[in-house]
């Protein structure tokens, strides 16, 4: 997810495919605010701002813009496990335990 590229991404949400959905976009909207906030740090570095407190900003932003697409990829990991679980069969005491694993 990554590495895909917008369409891409938007072209698998569309699809019919369990994972990605709603959590992985949220913490993909996380990652994108997180960015918005670095570069409004960034851009922050004339006299009238604190330097030490702009740079802490860009540092937390940008940590918190990875956190958000590593949270938005387990996302999606997770729910396509969850989703392949669900279409495991279930007839029997042994396939419903596997399934319930």
């Amino acid at each position: 997810m990554r590495d895909d590229t917008i369409a891409a991404f938007l072209d698998q949400l569309a699809a019919r495919v369990p994972a990605p959905g709603g959590g992985a976009t949220s913490a993909l909207h996380a990652a994108q605010a997180a960015a918005l906030l670095a570069m409004v740090a960034r851009y922050s570095d004339g006299p009238r701002y604190d330097a030490e407190v702009m740079s802490r900003i860009v540092a937390e932003a940008d940590a918190l813009l990875q956190d958000a697409l590593a949270l938005a990829e387990a996302d999606a990991d997770a729910f396509g496990a969850v989703a392949q679980a669900y279409g495991l069969p279930r007839e029997t005491e042994q396939e419903m335990a596997t399934r319930s694993a």
